[in-house]
């Protein structure tokens, strides 16, 4: 990775279009804003408990992303439909999160190690400002602080610790 991008979290998160990022296709776009739709009636997940700042999944480990977002228990869970990331996912995905964090963190793997500097897995993350198109389900935005969290473990070599 090429330096540190904590720094630059806050200002995307605001909104700013990160040039790596991949424009959703339409597909996605109709199936997010299909989603978003029947989703308006309920409320948004949160953080909550051990997840949030200073609790004991708080920091930036792939064990507490895991747990907190991408993880059967974390409020983006990758694997939620047959049409993520799970063992079964439908056919649009790149990568599989099957149910462990071990086997999870192997597939994410191919994200964090594209090409580009800030591989694939940071630009795709749904931000305030619409940039960013994962997870579709449920419309969770990641906040500065999700951001910060999963930015730390990306600079740190994304290991699975």
């Amino acid at each position: 990775m090429e330096g540190s991008r904590v720094g630059e979290v806050a200002a995307d998160a605001a909104g700013d279009v990160s040039a790596d990022a991949p424009a959703p296709d339409a597909s996605s776009r109709d199936a997010a804003a299909s989603d978003a739709a029947d989703a308006a009636d309920e409320p948004l997940p949160m953080l909550t408990g051990d997840c949030l700042p200073g609790g004991a999944r708080g920091g930036s480990r792939w064990q507490d992303l895991y747990a907190c977002y991408f993880g059967p228990t974390g409020i983006t869970n990758c694997a939620l439909t047959g049409e993520c990331h799970g063992v079964d996912g439908g056919a649009n995905y790149i990568w599989e999160c099957d149910p462990t964090p071990d086997a999870c963190w192997q597939g994410i793997q191919s994200l964090v190690t594209a090409t580009t500097p800030s591989g694939q897995l940071y630009p795709n993350l749904r931000k305030n400002g619409g940039t960013g198109n994962m997870p579709l389900v449920p419309p969770y935005t990641f906040s500065v602080d999700d951001l910060n969290r999963i930015v730390s473990w990306l600079d740190g070599g994304a290991l699975n610790n």
